[in-house]
Protein backbone atom coordinates (compact mmCIF):
# COMPACT_ATOMS: atom_id res chain seq x y z
CA UNK A 1 0.00 0.00 0.00
CA UNK A 2 1.23 3.79 -0.31
CA UNK A 3 3.09 5.77 2.10
CA UNK A 4 3.05 9.01 2.59
CA UNK A 5 4.51 12.31 4.72
CA UNK A 6 3.86 15.73 5.40
CA UNK A 7 6.32 18.73 4.81
CA UNK A 8 5.02 22.02 6.49
CA UNK A 9 7.21 25.16 5.32
CA UNK A 10 7.66 28.87 5.42
CA UNK A 11 7.28 30.06 1.75
CA UNK A 12 7.35 33.50 2.40
CA UNK A 13 7.70 36.50 4.79
CA UNK A 14 5.48 39.98 3.12
CA UNK A 15 6.42 43.15 4.27
CA UNK A 16 2.25 44.31 3.55
CA UNK A 17 2.94 48.11 1.66
CA UNK A 18 0.88 51.05 2.67
CA UNK A 19 -0.82 51.48 -0.33
CA UNK A 20 -3.76 50.46 -1.06
CA UNK A 21 -4.59 47.58 -3.92
CA UNK A 22 -0.81 46.73 -3.63
CA UNK A 23 -0.59 42.94 -5.19
CA UNK A 24 1.86 40.60 -3.95
CA UNK A 25 3.16 37.44 -5.94
CA UNK A 26 4.60 34.48 -3.85
CA UNK A 27 5.80 31.36 -6.08
CA UNK A 28 4.68 28.43 -4.14
CA UNK A 29 6.29 25.57 -4.10
CA UNK A 30 5.68 22.64 -6.86
CA UNK A 31 6.76 19.04 -6.84
CA UNK A 32 4.48 17.94 -4.04
CA UNK A 33 0.66 17.82 -3.57
CA UNK A 34 -0.63 21.03 -1.89
CA UNK A 35 -2.73 20.24 1.17
CA UNK A 36 -3.22 23.92 2.86
CA UNK A 37 -1.76 27.34 2.84
CA UNK A 38 -1.70 29.30 6.58
CA UNK A 39 -1.03 32.55 6.54
CA UNK A 40 -0.71 34.65 9.70
CA UNK A 41 -0.89 38.92 9.43
CA UNK A 42 0.34 40.97 11.91
CA UNK A 43 1.03 44.83 12.08
CA UNK A 44 -0.24 48.40 13.38
CA UNK A 45 -1.70 51.02 12.14
CA UNK A 46 -2.16 55.05 13.13
CA UNK A 47 -5.18 57.09 12.63
CA UNK A 48 -4.64 61.00 12.67
CA UNK A 49 -8.32 61.17 12.05
CA UNK A 50 -10.67 59.16 14.06
CA UNK A 51 -13.65 56.51 12.16
CA UNK A 52 -17.01 55.89 13.60
CA UNK A 53 -16.14 51.81 14.97
CA UNK A 54 -13.81 48.94 14.19
CA UNK A 55 -15.22 46.67 11.39
CA UNK A 56 -16.59 43.68 12.28
CA UNK A 57 -14.22 41.41 10.97
CA UNK A 58 -11.16 43.53 11.24
CA UNK A 59 -8.45 42.90 10.05
CA UNK A 60 -9.63 40.50 6.96
CA UNK A 61 -10.40 43.69 4.64
CA UNK A 62 -6.80 44.08 4.43
CA UNK A 63 -7.20 41.05 2.37
CA UNK A 64 -8.89 42.85 -0.47
CA UNK A 65 -8.35 39.46 -2.85
CA UNK A 66 -5.69 36.10 -2.60
CA UNK A 67 -5.40 34.01 -5.74
CA UNK A 68 -3.93 30.74 -6.66
CA UNK A 69 -2.91 30.24 -9.95
CA UNK A 70 -1.33 27.85 -11.57
CA UNK A 71 0.72 27.79 -14.78
CA UNK A 72 -0.58 31.65 -15.59
CA UNK A 73 -3.84 30.38 -16.21
CA UNK A 74 -5.59 28.20 -14.48
CA UNK A 75 -7.50 30.23 -11.14
CA UNK A 76 -7.81 27.60 -8.22
CA UNK A 77 -8.68 29.84 -6.11
CA UNK A 78 -10.16 33.80 -5.79
CA UNK A 79 -11.67 34.52 -2.34
CA UNK A 80 -11.87 38.07 -0.94
CA UNK A 81 -10.85 38.35 2.70
CA UNK A 82 -13.60 38.24 4.03
CA UNK A 83 -15.52 35.35 2.24
CA UNK A 84 -12.29 33.73 2.79
CA UNK A 85 -12.66 33.49 6.86
CA UNK A 86 -16.03 32.75 6.93
CA UNK A 87 -16.12 29.83 4.03
CA UNK A 88 -13.53 28.01 6.48
CA UNK A 89 -15.13 27.06 9.39
CA UNK A 90 -17.97 24.55 7.25
CA UNK A 91 -14.88 22.40 6.80
CA UNK A 92 -12.46 22.87 9.71
CA UNK A 93 -15.62 23.61 12.21
CA UNK A 94 -13.94 26.66 13.53
CA UNK A 95 -13.10 30.03 12.39
CA UNK A 96 -8.89 31.18 12.17
CA UNK A 97 -7.69 33.87 15.37
CA UNK A 98 -9.05 37.57 15.06
CA UNK A 99 -7.64 40.51 17.12
CA UNK A 100 -8.79 43.64 15.64
CA UNK A 101 -8.18 47.03 16.43
CA UNK A 102 -8.92 48.05 19.85
CA UNK A 103 -10.91 51.05 18.72
CA UNK A 104 -11.40 53.67 16.00
CA UNK A 105 -10.08 56.43 17.70
CA UNK A 106 -6.90 58.68 16.43
CA UNK A 107 -4.13 56.38 18.48
CA UNK A 108 -1.51 53.75 17.02
CA UNK A 109 -3.24 50.45 17.40
CA UNK A 110 -2.14 46.60 16.39
CA UNK A 111 -4.12 43.62 14.88
CA UNK A 112 -3.38 40.20 14.18
CA UNK A 113 -5.43 37.33 12.17
CA UNK A 114 -4.62 33.78 11.14
CA UNK A 115 -6.56 32.37 7.96
CA UNK A 116 -6.21 29.48 5.97
CA UNK A 117 -6.78 28.22 1.96
CA UNK A 118 -7.63 24.41 2.22
CA UNK A 119 -7.07 22.33 -1.08
CA UNK A 120 -7.75 18.90 1.02
CA UNK A 121 -11.09 18.46 1.63
CA UNK A 122 -11.52 18.99 5.41
CA UNK A 123 -14.28 17.00 5.94
CA UNK A 124 -14.25 14.31 3.34
CA UNK A 125 -13.44 10.79 4.21
CA UNK A 126 -10.27 10.81 2.71
CA UNK A 127 -9.32 14.46 2.53
CA UNK A 128 -6.25 14.32 0.39
CA UNK A 129 -8.17 13.16 -2.40
CA UNK A 130 -8.83 16.60 -3.64
CA UNK A 131 -5.07 17.85 -2.97
CA UNK A 132 -3.69 20.11 -5.26
CA UNK A 133 -0.60 17.49 -7.59
CA UNK A 134 1.94 20.49 -8.11
CA UNK A 135 4.44 18.36 -10.29
CA UNK A 136 4.45 18.82 -13.46
CA UNK A 137 3.33 22.44 -13.16
CA UNK A 138 5.71 25.73 -14.90
CA UNK A 139 4.20 27.90 -12.52
CA UNK A 140 2.52 28.03 -9.27
CA UNK A 141 1.99 31.54 -7.71
CA UNK A 142 -0.02 33.21 -5.24
CA UNK A 143 -1.44 36.33 -5.73
CA UNK A 144 -2.52 39.00 -2.67
CA UNK A 145 -4.12 42.55 -3.36
CA UNK A 146 -4.02 44.25 -0.33
CA UNK A 147 -6.12 46.88 1.31
CA UNK A 148 -5.61 50.01 3.27
CA UNK A 149 -5.78 50.31 6.79
CA UNK A 150 -8.65 52.74 6.61
CA UNK A 151 -10.61 49.46 5.42
CA UNK A 152 -10.61 48.51 8.96
CA UNK A 153 -13.13 50.76 10.75
CA UNK A 154 -15.97 52.46 10.00
CA UNK A 155 -16.96 56.51 8.97
CA UNK A 156 -14.27 58.86 7.77
CA UNK A 157 -11.52 57.52 9.40
CA UNK A 158 -7.49 58.74 8.06
CA UNK A 159 -4.31 57.57 8.49
CA UNK A 160 -2.32 54.56 7.39
CA UNK A 161 -0.31 51.61 8.47
CA UNK A 162 2.36 51.99 10.91
CA UNK A 163 5.72 50.07 11.99
CA UNK A 164 6.22 46.54 10.79
CA UNK A 165 3.36 44.74 9.12
CA UNK A 166 3.88 41.43 7.82
CA UNK A 167 2.08 38.31 6.36
CA UNK A 168 3.23 35.38 7.38
CA UNK A 169 2.96 32.28 4.77
CA UNK A 170 3.29 28.25 5.33
CA UNK A 171 2.59 25.51 3.27
CA UNK A 172 1.34 21.92 4.28
CA UNK A 173 2.40 19.37 1.32
CA UNK A 174 1.82 15.63 1.27
CA UNK A 175 4.75 13.75 -0.11
CA UNK A 176 2.88 10.33 -1.80
CA UNK A 177 5.46 7.20 -1.81
CA UNK A 178 5.25 4.43 -4.19
CA UNK A 179 4.23 0.89 -3.49
CA UNK A 180 6.07 -2.29 -4.10
CA UNK A 181 4.67 -1.66 -7.65
CA UNK A 182 5.68 1.90 -7.97
CA UNK A 183 2.04 2.87 -8.13
CA UNK A 184 1.22 6.20 -5.62
CA UNK A 185 -2.14 7.46 -4.79
CA UNK A 186 -3.56 10.35 -6.95
CA UNK A 187 -5.85 12.94 -5.95
CA UNK A 188 -9.65 12.22 -7.59
CA UNK A 189 -10.68 16.14 -7.91
CA UNK A 190 -8.86 19.64 -7.13
CA UNK A 191 -10.63 22.15 -5.04
CA UNK A 192 -11.91 25.26 -6.97
CA UNK A 193 -13.39 29.12 -5.54
CA UNK A 194 -14.20 31.38 -6.95
CA UNK A 195 -16.41 34.77 -5.55
CA UNK A 196 -18.54 37.62 -6.45
CA UNK A 197 -20.21 40.92 -5.72
CA UNK A 198 -23.83 41.81 -6.38
CA UNK A 199 -25.35 44.73 -5.54
CA UNK A 200 -28.69 45.01 -3.80
CA UNK A 201 -29.58 48.40 -3.67
CA UNK A 202 -33.49 47.74 -4.31
CA UNK A 203 -35.98 44.66 -2.83
CA UNK A 204 -36.62 41.75 -5.34
CA UNK A 205 -37.49 38.45 -4.70
CA UNK A 206 -35.98 37.35 -7.85
CA UNK A 207 -32.71 38.08 -7.95
CA UNK A 208 -30.60 36.13 -10.16
CA UNK A 209 -27.09 35.34 -9.74
CA UNK A 210 -25.38 33.07 -12.52
CA UNK A 211 -23.34 30.11 -10.84
CA UNK A 212 -20.03 29.08 -12.78
CA UNK A 213 -20.76 25.26 -14.34
CA UNK A 214 -18.65 22.25 -16.20
CA UNK A 215 -17.76 21.01 -12.94
CA UNK A 216 -19.20 19.70 -9.66
CA UNK A 217 -20.45 22.28 -6.88
CA UNK A 218 -20.10 21.62 -3.37
CA UNK A 219 -21.08 24.86 -2.12
CA UNK A 220 -22.40 28.35 -2.17
CA UNK A 221 -21.18 30.56 0.84
CA UNK A 222 -23.33 33.73 1.02
CA UNK A 223 -22.81 37.11 3.16
CA UNK A 224 -24.79 39.87 2.98
CA UNK A 225 -24.10 43.34 3.65
CA UNK A 226 -27.41 45.69 4.03
CA UNK A 227 -26.92 47.60 7.33
CA UNK A 228 -27.18 51.58 7.88
CA UNK A 229 -23.31 51.69 7.57
CA UNK A 230 -21.77 50.37 4.34
CA UNK A 231 -19.96 47.12 3.97
CA UNK A 232 -20.92 45.97 7.77
CA UNK A 233 -22.49 42.37 7.46
CA UNK A 234 -26.60 41.72 8.34
CA UNK A 235 -28.60 38.93 8.09
CA UNK A 236 -31.75 40.96 7.24
CA UNK A 237 -30.57 41.56 3.58
CA UNK A 238 -31.38 37.74 2.22
CA UNK A 239 -35.02 36.09 3.27
CA UNK A 240 -34.69 33.24 1.17
CA UNK A 241 -32.16 31.44 -1.38
CA UNK A 242 -32.44 28.76 -4.19
CA UNK A 243 -30.09 26.99 -6.05
CA UNK A 244 -31.37 25.63 -9.28
CA UNK A 245 -30.25 24.63 -13.13
CA UNK A 246 -33.89 24.92 -15.32
CA UNK A 247 -35.99 23.14 -13.61
CA UNK A 248 -33.77 21.19 -11.18
CA UNK A 249 -33.91 22.76 -7.98
CA UNK A 250 -31.40 21.23 -5.33
CA UNK A 251 -31.69 23.62 -2.75
CA UNK A 252 -34.15 25.75 -1.72
CA UNK A 253 -34.05 27.47 2.55
CA UNK A 254 -34.91 30.21 4.30
CA UNK A 255 -32.39 32.31 5.49
CA UNK A 256 -33.07 31.98 8.98
CA UNK A 257 -33.44 27.62 8.21
CA UNK A 258 -29.64 27.89 6.65
CA UNK A 259 -28.42 29.42 9.88
CA UNK A 260 -29.90 26.71 11.99
CA UNK A 261 -28.35 23.50 9.02
CA UNK A 262 -25.01 25.33 9.38
CA UNK A 263 -25.08 25.15 13.41
CA UNK A 264 -26.01 21.57 13.27
CA UNK A 265 -24.25 20.28 10.26
CA UNK A 266 -20.80 21.61 11.45
CA UNK A 267 -21.36 21.93 14.86
CA UNK A 268 -20.10 25.72 15.09
CA UNK A 269 -21.52 27.30 18.40
CA UNK A 270 -19.97 30.97 16.75
CA UNK A 271 -21.62 32.23 13.43
CA UNK A 272 -20.21 35.39 11.86
CA UNK A 273 -23.39 37.80 11.09
CA UNK A 274 -24.79 38.06 7.61
CA UNK A 275 -23.22 34.42 6.91
CA UNK A 276 -25.00 30.95 5.60
CA UNK A 277 -23.85 28.83 3.62
CA UNK A 278 -26.07 26.76 1.14
CA UNK A 279 -23.76 23.15 1.36
CA UNK A 280 -25.30 20.40 -1.23
CA UNK A 281 -22.75 18.21 0.57
CA UNK A 282 -22.91 18.13 4.26
CA UNK A 283 -25.57 16.34 6.34
CA UNK A 284 -23.64 16.17 9.80
CA UNK A 285 -22.65 12.73 9.48
CA UNK A 286 -19.58 12.18 11.21
CA UNK A 287 -17.70 9.78 9.15
CA UNK A 288 -17.03 12.50 6.40
CA UNK A 289 -18.65 13.91 3.41
CA UNK A 290 -18.44 12.23 0.03
CA UNK A 291 -17.49 13.84 -3.70
CA UNK A 292 -20.24 11.69 -4.73
CA UNK A 293 -22.90 13.94 -3.02
CA UNK A 294 -21.87 16.94 -5.17
CA UNK A 295 -24.33 18.41 -7.90
CA UNK A 296 -22.81 17.44 -11.08
CA UNK A 297 -22.68 19.69 -13.39
CA UNK A 298 -20.72 19.28 -15.82
CA UNK A 299 -22.91 18.56 -18.94
CA UNK A 300 -24.98 21.96 -17.20
CA UNK A 301 -25.78 25.10 -19.63
CA UNK A 302 -26.71 27.51 -16.78
CA UNK A 303 -27.01 27.45 -12.91
CA UNK A 304 -28.62 30.23 -11.16
CA UNK A 305 -28.50 31.27 -6.87
CA UNK A 306 -31.79 33.25 -6.81
CA UNK A 307 -32.37 35.45 -3.72
CA UNK A 308 -35.26 37.02 -2.17
CA UNK A 309 -33.35 40.17 -0.97
CA UNK A 310 -34.10 43.05 0.98
CA UNK A 311 -32.78 46.19 -1.10
CA UNK A 312 -30.85 48.71 0.85
CA UNK A 313 -28.86 51.86 -0.02
CA UNK A 314 -25.16 50.22 1.15
CA UNK A 315 -26.69 46.46 0.13
CA UNK A 316 -24.67 43.90 -1.52
CA UNK A 317 -24.21 40.15 -1.48
CA UNK A 318 -20.89 38.76 -1.54
CA UNK A 319 -21.19 34.99 -2.77
CA UNK A 320 -18.10 32.33 -2.96
CA UNK A 321 -18.39 28.87 -4.85
CA UNK A 322 -16.73 26.14 -4.02
CA UNK A 323 -16.43 23.15 -6.61
CA UNK A 324 -14.85 20.11 -7.28
CA UNK A 325 -13.12 19.72 -10.84
CA UNK A 326 -12.78 16.56 -11.98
Amino acid sequence: MPGQYRIKRRVALLNIAAAENTIQTVDLPRGYDLESVYFHMSGGGTLSGAGSAVRAEAPMQLIKRIEIIADGKNTIASVSGTLLRHGTFNRRGQLGSLVPPAAATATAQTFSCGFVIDQQLIDGIRPKDSNLRTSGMQLLQLRITFGAYIDLFTGSPAGALSGANTLDITTSEIVELPDQDGNISRPLYVLKRTFQDIAVPATNANQEINLPVGNFLRSVTIRGEGSATAGEPSDTVVNFVTLRSGVDVRFSASWGQMVRMNQVDYQIATRPTGLAIADLMASGQLVGVKGTDAWDLTRASECKCVLDVNGYANGKVSLMTTELVQ
